[in-house]
């Protein structure tokens, strides 16, 4: 078992990425608020208020739905954080409630059709005494405790008679050093022992490695022993599972994808299995889905490329607002490699941003001709196109984008709108209606409806499409406009 750690002070001071770190009695390192979650926080609120339950609840069924329709399952494994694991570690001062964020979370949602809840809580709690579950400066598991966890996915997945699970006889650890991701911000810097698996008789190879601006990723990797394969969206949590489910299936797609799902990765590639993988802490985090571009084109840079390092470097710049910058790389990047479609896309974005639509334009056309299938390129071109003052062609636009991704509520939403400016009101609430049949977790899609609605005459149907978008989002900017002007 990991040694305790000797801190002097039980509040240590940082370097700048967290508030504080607390020391608990026996040596053991929790952040005491991390990525806007304070441990404090979480015994003194209930986690799930409305309209964040409503929310998660309308986005659990809808993504549901989405997957029965396409024959998966959405398989849901949650990351606990260490101070779910190691609470009597937590200093004295430091209260949780008795049930878990995941543990509440479940108690909530469990019944939701179409989705399975995999929590390794209890059995991280229950291992704890041998090697450590989660490491001691860390707010992560260890290889050891993501292992725990695997087990337990793999006996809730659906049977594959090809696909063999691993076993404990399989795995040996070794041990190396490792600052965490706490060790290194206190004074002095700690480091501990920690747990990695050797996986004897698996061929593991990756793939591709393609990276996105906010040091995320797609990675994926082929095992020739594995069988099926298996789409990941993940975040940080996954590092220590990979090994495992790496050495089980034929083909692993791990996307960073912390609150969304990649739909149009499913439709593409295909999984046999999905497996949402989430950390305990993103939880009281709203989830988005419906979202104006995705994997294929936040993760399309190959770094080990110059085009692709080019890409890279002006999708940063356009994060951090360097618009020119972003522009002289964006247009290098599509010089370097004029056959890649991605490159004329993410250029006609920044020029778009920039307000040169006519250029953005050309850009996005170049990148359709190139490849006509990938929708978010019409639905930029359909924004564009209204910028432009062209609405039967955004409308065309938009069209193009929905017949590709018909269950994008953002991409509906854009082709309801491009209809009501065109009168067309019946085929706007038509086009949206069917949206909303299977998708009930889009405020903006509930807010076009409710105008649309509202302009054919029916006060009653707009004033519901409208009171679900306040359940959705209370503060979005039109909704409260919009039921003061239905109830006129």
């Amino acid at each position: 078992m990991t040694a305790p750690l000797a801190i002097a002070d039980e509040r240590t001071a940082l370097r700048g990425r967290a508030r504080s770190i607390l020391r608990g009695p026996s040596g053991r390192l929790f952040y005491e608020e991390y990525e806007g979650a304070s441990i404090a926080a979480l015994a003194a609120r209930e986690p799930f208020p409305s309209p964040l339950a409503l929310r998660w609840q309308r986005t659990l069924e809808t993504r549901a739905r989405r997957l029965k329709r396409r024959g998966l399952v959405l398989h849901i494994l949650l990351g606990p954080d260490a101070h779910s694991i190691y609470r009597d570690q937590l200093p004295a001062a430091v209260n949780l409630p008795p049930a878990s964020l995941s543990a509440q979370f479940l108690a909530r949602f469990a019944g939701v059709d179409n989705v399975v809840f995999v929590n390794p809580e209890q059995a991280l709690i229950d291992a704890r005494g041998g090697i450590d579950v989660c490491k001691a400066n860390d707010t992560h598991w260890s290889a050891y405790g993501a292992f725990l966890a695997y087990r337990q996915l793999m006996a809730m997945l659906p049977a594959d008679p090809a696909r063999r699970a691993l076993a404990a006889r399989d795995i040996a650890f070794r041990f190396r050093r490792s600052f965490g991701d706490m060790g290194a911000l206190v004074e002095p810097e700690l480091a501990i022992e920690v747990p990695v698996p050797t996986i004897d008789g698996r061929d593991i190879r990756p793939a591709f490695n393609h990276v996105g601006a906010a040091r995320d990723s797609w990675v994926r990797y082929d095992c020739a022993q594995g069988a099926g394969r298996a789409l990941v969206p993940r975040d940080s949590f996954a590092t220590e599972l990979a090994p495992f489910l790496n050495a089980t299936f034929a083909r692993v797609d791990w996307i960073s994808a912390p609150q969304s799902l990649p739909f149009e990765v499913v439709d593409q590639e295909r999984p046999d299995v999905l497996v949402w993988e989430t950390a305990e802490r993103r939880l009281p985090f709203p989830p988005r889905d419906h979202l104006p571009f995705g994997a294929y084109e936040t993760y399309a840079f190959d770094v080990a490329s110059e085009p692709g390092r080019l890409a890279l470097a002006a999708q940063i710049d356009r994060q951090e607002g360097a618009v020119v910058r972003a522009l002289e790389n964006a247009q290098q990047g599509a010089l370097a490699d004029p056959g890649n479609p991605i490159h004329h896309f993410w250029l006609g974005q920044i020029l778009m941003e920039a307000g040169r639509h006519a250029e953005a334009e050309a850009a996005v056309r170049t990148a359709i001709g190139l490849r006509d299938d990938r929708p978010a390129y019409w639905h930029l071109l359909n924004i564009i196109l209204r910028h432009l003052g062209r609405p039967a062609d955004s409308l065309e636009a938009a069209a193009r984008a929905v017949a590709l991704f018909p269950d994008n509520a953002l991409f509906v939403s854009h082709l309801g709108y491009n209809l009501l400016a065109a009168g067309q009101l019946h085929r706007a609430i038509d086009a949206m209606g069917a949206c909303r049949d299977a998708v009930s977790d889009s405020e903006e899609l509930c807010h076009w409806l409710a105008r649309a609605h509202l302009a054919a005459g029916d006060r009653a149907a707009a004033l519901a499409a409208a009171a679900d978008c306040f359940l959705l989002q209370p503060d979005h900017p039109q909704v409260h406009w919009l039921l003061a002007q239905i109830r006129q």
